[in-house]
């Protein structure tokens, strides 16, 4: 039994000792530091927030017409109009492109609309500019002007709408531009 309790006491002192040990703080074995390196701007790019497309939709100039056409100017180069109206629109996109046809959904859309015409009357080019915000899906009509005009038929009237407005800081793109300018040469009720 003496011999028993001398193998119990010493297994249990080299139990201590090794779980003493195992807690004793020592030197921590650490993998080695990584080598900094500056990042090339090639590689930054790659690391970069993926491109968000734009937002896209289809601003038009529909139409220019008059009131009425009934009246005269004298000239050659003169026609008359009752009134300008402009009518422009903002729609869901379908056009062709060079690389082939896109559609998608349009977005509200904050826009530029320039009129520009010669009044011969005042001898001057006259501009008419409007920023407005316009829904998907709809259609407007413009008064620039309501008086009678004899305007000049070799300028013309040129109507221009463009978008300007952000959506989340990406700026709002019109992918079918051809009709996005419209000119008129004659008086058109």
């Amino acid at each position: 039994m003496k011999g028993r309790i001398v193998i119990q006491y010493g297994l249990v002192s080299v139990g201590l000792l090794l779980a003493g040990v195992m807690l004793l703080p020592g030197k921590a074995v650490a993998p080695p530091p990584l080598e900094r390196r500056p990042i090339s701007p090639e590689m930054r790019k790659e690391i970069q927030k993926p491109e968000v497309s734009p937002p896209r939709t289809d601003l038009r100039v529909e139409k220019i017409y008059a009131q009425d056409c009934n009246g005269s100017c004298e000239g050659d180069d003169v026609f008359y109009m009752n009134g300008i109206y402009v009518k422009v629109g903002n729609y869901n996109y379908n056009c062709a492109t060079p690389s082939g046809s896109i559609r998608g959904s349009g977005v509200k859309a904050r826009v530029k609309i320039t009129v520009t015409y010669y009044a011969v009357s005042a001898g001057t080019p006259r501009t008419f500019v409007r920023s407005s915000t316009f829904e998907v899906g709809r259609s407007y009509t413009l008064r620039v002007s309501q008086n009678p005009l004899c305007l000049r038929r070799s300028a013309g009237i040129h109507a221009e709408i463009q978008p300007t407005g952000e959506i989340r800081g990406i700026k709002i793109t019109d992918p079918c531009q051809e009709n996005n300018v419209r000119i008129l040469k004659y008086c058109r009720p």
